[in-house]
């Protein structure tokens, strides 16, 4: 009778796991946990260029005018209406932002449009006029095509406001890039086919610099990300339902000359993007999709794709073998076995004497807090990898820009933390790699032992020169910072400084914190060298104490609590922070050791 019980068993998982193949995304089972995550590319039906001013503008089926707030030496507004109705000439314009209104009221006559028009006008003028700062908007559909051989299909008018500083370029940049992505959205969500928007083109009221351009790409492909991955068939074919490509271009004032430059920034933009794409992915994925296995397998197919990377996973026996004993201690607990991954980027031209930088990311795949178990917003604590997804965000985005003069290495301590006979319980004592001996005092406390030992890895094994380690570690951060910017202890005020750059370059902000000398007292255990929990109060810079003790003090090491930004709580899902934070870094180490 057991045997029949056994073979019947048997044959409704093998039942199960053959539906589960026409399924969206694999069923785990207990006799196969899924070992295989997909991820989004960038859409394909939708191209992004920048061209000097041409004739055929008027072909275009929605064009966008920009006009900024006032005129100024270094930012002429321009009438793009005088432009249009005599193409191929380049003549400038210094008008005002009000002249040029009434030149578009002027020029509109001749088209069928809404009639509340100048009351557009109107609020896009009031609006400039109690701007202090870099402002950018656009209209809804302002006219209709009247003739389908000389007028476009839409019109929009997009507010520019003055650029007085790079910060507010970036800023202005970042929305522009937003705005187009919107255009496209709209233009897909016309149920007359005929009518769907082929080519976009936005006429620039003004050039940006290089940087400007990779924050409008970067900002254009993130705003059309859609996570697709885990809905049902049918609505997966209703987006392949859409059809025809759009083309967005961006119509600029140059010569051309510069065509070159602004097409490498936008390219760079869309590697950024593609990054972000990968992180908020991982971030996501449930749980039941995203467990170590699988998360390690992605690392693999990453190295895979792209030369300059290459890939080791340590299995669980590797690890004790290093004597990683406060990682295995966490992930005793975990259903699938813990994978340490290890992703190196080289450049594959000019290696010459490469500087050794280390990236890690905290990889807790899913977070319930062991034996303290969370008694609330469990169900987000698959974003407990985002230190992590930031990680495999910025492997991607380095080996597509290649930097030179630096080797990276990308380090993950991947598990879960759960409850089950194994697990770690309070008042256990941890072994890390570097001999420390950790109490345990609350399971929930788990990531800092995990990273314990990727941070003596990365130290001692692979000897990198200078640490920068992200993980949502704190709740006391999010209380002290909010969710929208992360938190920095770091000793070294070169690291510092260069972290703060690259936050204001990107956007992803960071805040440097106090690493408290007198809070070391708080961690000092009777039973143990250290336990991993600190006093009642002041959390989050325990936390970054407990680090310090796993890599060498002389050594540069900046730990950044990313448990605030790594969700956007009002799109609930991943916000990828973290990936540009990283590849800025990077690039400007790589300039610097130039």
């Amino acid at each position: 009778m057991r045997r029949v019980k056994s073979v019947f068993c048997l044959l409704l998982a093998t039942g199960a796991l053959a539906a589960s193949s026409k399924s969206a995304f694999p069923t785990w089972t207990f006799l196969r946990p899924n070992r295989h995550m997909a991820w989004n590319e960038l859409p394909k039906h939708v191209s992004l260029s920048s061209n000097p001013f041409h004739a055929g503008i008027m072909d275009a089926d929605v064009i966008v005018m920009g006009i900024t707030a006032e005129s100024n030496e270094t930012n002429a507004s321009v009438d793009w209406l005088e432009l249009l109705s005599n193409e191929g000439s380049d003549g400038l314009s210094n008008t005002s932002f009000e002249n040029a209104l009434s030149a578009i009221q002027d020029s509109l006559q001749q088209l069928v449009y809404d009639r509340s028009l100048s009351d557009t006008f109107t609020a896009l003028k009031a609006e400039v006029d109690s701007a202090s700062v870099a402002t950018l908007s656009s209209s809804a559909v302002l006219v209709q095509r009247k003739d389908l051989i000389m007028f476009p299909q839409s019109l929009y008018c997009m507010q520019f406001g003055n650029i007085t500083n790079a910060t507010a370029a970036l800023k202005q940049a970042r929305l522009l890039g937003a705005a187009a992505a919107n255009l496209v959205e709209s233009a897909f969500k016309k149920k007359d086919k005929s009518k769907k928007g082929k080519s976009i083109k936005i006429l620039m009221p003004f050039q940006l610099e290089p940087c400007a351009w990779t924050e409008v790409a970067f900002s254009f492909w993130t705003t059309l990300y859609k996570d697709m991955r885990f809905k049902g068939n049918p609505e997966k074919e209703k987006i392949k339902e859409a059809s025809g490509t759009v083309l967005v271009e961006f119509i600029t004032m140059d010569d051309g000359s510069v065509q070159t430059v602004v097409e490498d920034a936008l390219h760079r933009g869309a590697s950024i993007a593609r990054a972000n794409y990968m992180a908020r992915d991982i971030v996501n994925a449930p749980h039941n999709v995203l467990n170590s296995l699988t998360l390690a397998d992605t690392a693999e197919r990453l190295a895979n794709r792209y030369p300059c990377l290459s890939c080791k996973i340590l299995s669980s026996a590797d690890c004790e073998r290093l004597g990683m004993g406060a990682f295995l201690g966490v992930a005793r607990g975990s259903e699938t076995e813990a994978q340490f991954i290890h992703m190196t980027y080289r450049p594959r031209k000019g290696r010459g004497n490469l500087h050794k930088l280390g990236i890690i990311g905290k990889g807790l795949l899913f977070d319930t807090g062991g034996y303290n178990i969370k008694t609330s917003m469990m169900e987000m604590m698959k974003f407990d990898c985002g230190g992590a997804a930031a990680v495999f965000g910025a492997a991607l985005a380095l080996a597509e820009l290649e930097p030179q003069g630096v080797e990276v290495h990308f380090i993950v301590a991947a598990c879960e933390n759960m409850i089950s006979e194994r697990a770690c319980v309070p008042s256990d004592v941890l072994v890390a790699s570097n001999g420390k001996t950790i109490e345990v005092l609350n399971t929930d406390a788990e990531g800092r032992l995990t990273m314990a030992d990727a941070l003596v890895y990365a130290d001692k094994e692979v000897q990198c020169e200078e640490i920068v380690e992200l993980s949502t570690l704190t709740g006391a951060c999010m209380v002290a910072l909010g969710s929208a910017v992360a938190g920095l202890w770091v000793d070294s005020d070169d690291l510092a400084d260069s972290l703060i750059r690259a936050s204001e370059a990107t956007g992803e902000q960071i805040w440097r914190m106090p690493l408290v000398d007198d809070y070391k007292e708080d961690l000092n255990s009777k039973v143990a060298d250290i336990k991993n929990l600190g006093g009642r109060y002041g959390g989050a810079i325990s936390a970054a104490l407990f680090l310090q003790n796993f890599v060498d003090a002389n050594k540069p090491f900046a730990h950044i609590d990313i448990a605030g930004p790594v969700w956007n709580f009002k799109t609930s899902q991943a916000s990828g922070y973290g990936v540009k934070l990283l590849v800025e870094w990077v690039q400007q180490r790589a300039n610097e050791y130039k």
